[in-house]
């Protein structure tokens, strides 16, 4: 990536929207820390401008089996367990879609914890594999969360070493208070390899918590080859005006980060909760963003919560069955549109071969 940020630094406005320097210092964050599209000066989020100067400099990307662009998908795994306050959304959220079958549910749920209904990884693989899809969940290390006790490890053991059988990905979910704590995530990072027997590579924080760029610097030291948290959490599109892949630059220290990056720029609470789009508008919205990622050949990474797959139930029946079936709408056009569609890890890998880089 050395070459590519030399021939970003030869443009300066593209320069200045890739390393986000308005991100750097405290201002423009929300209460959870994150930095918002609110509080960018960039205000047209889905038109890739640092990936249309890097065509026009003569650099492309290439992908397996003459894909021309590659989907990722990916689900936060937040809750595997009802919570009293999932139930409490579910009975306000009744009344407004005129249907008491997710409150139902959950208080079934929460009564008998053997029978959550957010227990979707199956289900959303066999969905996934009808379209020879594979895709990257991330698991919490620790149930301590400030929105109420979460699951551990031994809890979902079962399920990750299912993930992995089925070929697809398990990644590392970063806990609300320790995403920026070094210690905490090494020491979680083990715990987790320890449970699966393998190693894990990726990343992602919870509730997509981010600081520039103290976040990569974290990740990179505790032993991560990529982080997939970059991303608006309240709007889609490119947070720096890249559609690829890249490798983050430290404006303090004025070197690069060794990690890799693969943004995130679709993800189902953005849509329905900050933009107030409907199923049908987050349907045309996603269409028209595939669309410009695959005239760059770039990268669109989308993140789906697994519970957003557990319709009637869907957290607390926030989604209505529109949005489950959603998602499978964006996998059948990303295949219509001959996308390579596959998950985090083996994007990575194809980028760190040297095959799957942006080149000239």
């Amino acid at each position: 990536m050395d070459e590519i940020s030399g021939v970003l630094r030869k443009n300066p406005e593209v320069w200045d929207q890739f390393v986000k320097p308005e991100e750097y210092g405290d201002s423009g964050y929300d209460r959870h820390g994150r930095f918002l599209f609110s509080s960018s000066k960039y205000k047209d989020p889905c038109q890739p401008r640092v990936s249309a100067y890097l065509q026009e400099q003569g650099y492309t990307a290439e992908y397996p089996d003459d894909h021309s662009f590659a989907v990722v998908l990916s689900h936060d795994v937040d809750d595997v367990f009802v919570s009293p306050r999932h139930l409490a959304f579910a009975v306000r959220n009744a009344l407004r879609h005129r249907e008491v079958s997710s409150t139902l549910r959950l208080t079934h749920g929460l009564l008998n914890p053997r029978k959550t209904p957010y227990r979707t990884f199956q289900k959303i693989m066999a969905t996934e594999k009808k379209y020879e899809a594979t895709s990257t969940f991330y698991f919490l290390a620790s149930p301590d969360d400030v929105f109420g006790r979460k699951y551990t490890l031994r809890d979902v053991e079962g399920e990750m070493k299912g993930v992995l059988d089925a070929g697809c990905e398990v990644g590392f979910h970063t806990g609300f208070s320790s995403y920026d704590d070094l210690a905490e995530i090494q020491r979680q990072k083990k715990d987790m390899e320890d449970v699966l027997g393998s190693s894990v590579v990726g990343a992602r924080n919870h509730v997509m918590r981010f600081k520039t760029p103290k976040t990569w610097e974290v990740l990179a030291k505790a032993g991560f080859q990529y982080d997939s948290t970059y991303g608006y959490p309240d709007m889609i599109g490119f947070r720096n005006g890249i559609a690829y892949p890249f490798v983050p630059f430290d404006l303090t220290r004025q070197q690069e980060i060794p990690i890799l990056e693969v943004p995130v720029m679709i993800q189902d609470w953005t849509m329905m909760w900050w933009m107030k789009l409907s199923p049908q508008e987050s349907l045309q919205r996603v269409m028209t963003l595939m669309e410009t990622v695959e005239r760059y050949h770039g990268v669109l990474t989308i993140l789906w919560h697994s519970w957003t797959y557990s319709y009637p139930v869907s957290f607390g029946g926030f989604f209505t069955p529109e949005w489950t079936a959603l998602y499978e709408k964006i996998l059948q056009y990303a295949k219509q549109r001959n996308a390579w569609i596959t998950d985090a890890h083996t994007l990575y890998s194809h980028v760190a071969s040297g095959s799957g880089g942006l080149h000239r």
